[in-house]
């Protein structure tokens, strides 16, 4: 039996599906949302990608919640649920798929959609002090404002409380440039009994400034959703507008995004073994690393013009590299590569480093699995899930890699699992610097048709990237859904921290999962 022969006979009776740009997509009534995604879920394989959230009532409609599912073969299904424009509710679907229970927070904050009956129903997105029944990404939400005047309300109280447990709070202002969160730490002696985190602290308004705007600025803010992932987001959201106006890119264009996303996963994962080194206190280790990981990123000044490689993928486009571009990035990573080599061994020898990474910050596989996490942190515990491999787009599908994973999932699994990936990425880029072909590096994107509506993918040096857009009546974006790596893995990053962990392990693990604050922040 197919993976989509099993969608049809599990869901036979509530749902239709058809085939749209990307994915399978079938409704279902809004009382059987939760028992269907659960369904869903019970086909071998299939992981949580995406929940996304829509305010349809200027198009006469309501609102509309969609759950996507990755399932093997390559194939993304969809369930979407219509909902009363008054009173947009469904019973929620956290209780059977407990990767959902962020996604759904996240859409009551933001759309006023209540997941009715979610085990944690309090405010994730905005804050305590944020007006009631304001929600930023309804339609007739006051971009510009002027807003009601918040009124401060005290915040939770904390989760463990008793004789012998004292409470450390890290941040929401931190030292350095660390983007703002804050962690309540709650320990008995050094031991760290629980870890509470609120992030959303500078919210910036993405998705909402990218409706109703040209799409060559939209394309300027897929850059900055997280900086350090601009190749990624770029090529989620190219994908994306390439599936609604059904342009196949030439194979030059295909190519240069993979060599653009290898090389970017290349200075980020040197980047975070570096400042892995350096929570562990070795100091040599990381001076060594943030030399590579500078060069890396003068040699994408080099050839881009942009240090993260901004603007280096548009839809419709990717850079257009000379062969003296190339030439540079061959002849550098050619000298790279046993530098790295000497250096991450050098790592792995110290027993004061690894011993400080081993059993610190373990999430288990089953764990893992339940929240659906992706990238290094999933393939450090045992899930072996890449969207290059698992959901080929572009170039990928003419390449073979492998995918590294590990049981233990520790922060020596997560470093271990990134070593590996560098010297994968450098074959890869050497694949491709040796199979690029001659031809375009731009072709014309048309308008966009009204009211299609579709999905793009990537794999970030994080995890895995879904961007979702609807288009509108004028060739422009009526609903622009981006959903980050490190918004996945934020969610379990509590269970990592907790005991048997002392306070000292906190910034190890917290590199470890080398995540992005600002993407949350979208």
């Amino acid at each position: 039996m197919t993976v989509t022969s099993d969608i049809q006979t599990r869901l036979a009776e509530v749902a239709r599906w058809e085939r749209r740009p990307g994915e399978l997509y079938a409704e279902v009534d809004a009382s059987e949302i939760d028992a269907a995604t659960v369904r869903l879920q019970s086909i071998p394989g299939a992981r949580l990608a995406n929940v996304a959230a829509l305010d349809e009532r200027p198009l006469e409609g309501g609102f509309r919640v969609l759950f996507t599912f990755s399932l093997p073969g390559a194939v993304f299904a969809t369930l979407g649920a219509r909902l009363s424009a008054d009173a947009p509710a469904y019973p929620t679907v956290s209780v059977g798929v407990h990767a959902a229970d962020w996604y759904e927070r996240q859409n009551a904050d933001l759309f006023g959609i209540i997941p009715a009956g979610h085990p944690l129903a309090e405010n994730m997105v905005l804050h305590y002090d944020w007006p009631g029944d304001l929600y930023p990404l309804r339609k007739d939400f006051p971009r510009e404002g002027p807003w009601p005047p918040r009124i401060r309300e005290p915040e939770p109280p904390p989760r463990a409380v008793g004789p012998g447990i004292f409470q450390y709070t890290l941040g929401p202002v931190r030292s350095g440039v660390t983007e703002s969160a804050r962690f309540l730490i709650s320990s008995f002696g050094e031991e760290i009994a629980d870890v509470a985190t609120r992030f959303f602290y500078n919210h910036r308004g993405l998705e909402k400034r990218c409706e109703d705007i040209p799409l060559e600025f939209v394309a300027l803010w897929a850059n900055r959703i997280a900086a350090n992932s601009a190749v990624a987001h770029s090529t989620a959201l190219a994908s994306a507008v390439e599936s609604i106006v059904g342009v196949e890119m030439p194979e030059r264009v295909q190519w240069t995004r993979l060599l653009l996303a290898e090389m970017e996963r290349v200075y980020n994962h040197t980047n975070d073994l570096a400042h892995q080194a350096e929570a562990t206190g070795l100091a040599v280790g990381f001076m060594q690393g943030t030399i590579l990981s500078e060069e890396l990123r003068r040699l994408n000044g080099r050839v881009s013009g942009h240090r993260y490689l901004f603007r280096s993928v548009e839809p419709g486009a990717a850079l257009s590299l000379d062969a003296a571009q190339m030439q540079d990035i061959a002849g550098y990573l050619r000298a790279f590569r046993p530098r790295f080599r000497s250096w991450t061994d050098a790592l792995l020898d110290s027993h004061s480093h690894v011993d400080r990474l081993e059993q610190t910050g373990i999430v288990p596989s089953d764990v893992a699995a339940d929240h659906a996490l992706v990238g290094p942190v999933a393939r450090g515990s045992g899930q072996a899930v890449d969207m290059r491999r698992d959901h080929p787009y572009g170039a990928y599908r003419s390449v073979t890699f492998p995918v590294p994973m590990i049981d233990e999932g520790d922060a020596l699994a997560r470093n271990r699992i990134r070593i590996a990936e560098v010297f994968s990425s450098l074959d890869l880029i050497d694949e491709a610097l040796e199979r690029m072909p001659e031809g375009p590096s731009r072709v014309a994107i048309p308008p966009l048709p009204p009211y299609v509506e579709a999905q793009g993918w990537s794999e970030g040096p994080r995890g895995s990237i879904v961007h979702r857009i609807l288009s509108d009546g004028a060739g422009r974006l009526y609903r622009y859904a981006i959903r980050p790596a490190s918004f996945v893995n934020w969610h379990a990053f509590h269970l990592a921290a907790t005991g048997p962990n002392i306070l000292t392990d906190f910034p190890i693990i917290e590199r470890s999962f080398a995540l992005v604050i600002a993407s949350n922040d979208r």
